[in-house]
């Protein structure tokens, strides 16, 4: 009985993380949809490596996310932080490698709040916590808002933990979006009958699901056989 306790218990925590995570990507290719520019979704593609969560291509554009859910109300650290971005810039070079003429755009998504009460150091002096460098520098170079000069050295500790080369990274970093503290979405089932969103989401997200866990594992999905 205590092992299928255990086994319950990770089975909802999976699935805690993997329904939110494909309500989004429903949310996101639904919005494609209705605009025309959808070209294809990829699910759980292991050549994406880190960014392999969500995927979606527009005619300009391909979209990457690391999708970081938790039921326990745990912050998002500096250190957590840190340990991800060479697989996440990994990742991104090998998508965009695979995909010339698009701008690729990695993202982290994250239910949980960047972290106010770590320390990010350079050189053994504290500049601020997580939630800081967020807030200071992460925002502000997706934006092309100055960096204050106590945050300068910084770029240069994340560019040597990325592992990529300096016009590389500049390129990454500026196009990478970080969302933390990201609200989950509802679909409202019970308004399935009266409204055409909550239905179209509601089989998106089922569909989604259904073929991450497929025996097929079939990976890419053009936008012709998403509306069938």
């Amino acid at each position: 009985m205590a092992i299928e306790r255990i086994s319950a218990i990770g089975e909802r925590t999976a699935l805690g993380g993997l329904i939110p995570q494909y309500r989004e990507f429903a949310y996101f290719v639904y919005k494609y949809l209705l605009n025309g520019e959808l070209e294809w979704i990829r699910i759980a593609d292991p050549k994406a490596r880190q960014l392999d969560d969500i995927q979606y291509s527009t005619k300009s554009e391909l979209h990457a996310y690391q999708v970081k859910w938790s039921q326990k109300g745990t912050n998002f650290s500096y250190l957590n932080f840190i340990r991800l971005l060479p697989k996440l810039a990994a990742s991104w070079k090998g998508i965009r490698d695979d995909n010339s003429g698009k701008r690729v755009i990695p993202h982290i998504i994250t239910n949980r709040d960047p972290s106010k009460h770590d320390h990010v150091r350079v050189n053994g002096k504290k500049l601020g916590s997580f939630y800081d460098l967020n807030r200071q520098v992460l925002s502000k170079i997706k934006t092309a808002f100055p960096i204050q000069r106590k945050w300068q050295p910084i770029l240069k500790d994340l560019r040597e933990y990325s592992k990529l080369e300096k016009s590389e990274f500049l390129q990454f970093i500026s196009e990478f979006d970080f969302h933390p503290s990201y609200p989950e979405k509802k679909i409202e089932v019970e308004k399935i009958k009266s409204s055409n969103e909550v239905e179209d989401l509601s089989y998106l997200t089922q569909f989604l699901l259904e073929q991450a866990g497929g025996k097929d594992r079939n990976v890419q999905f053009s936008r012709e056989r998403i509306i069938l």
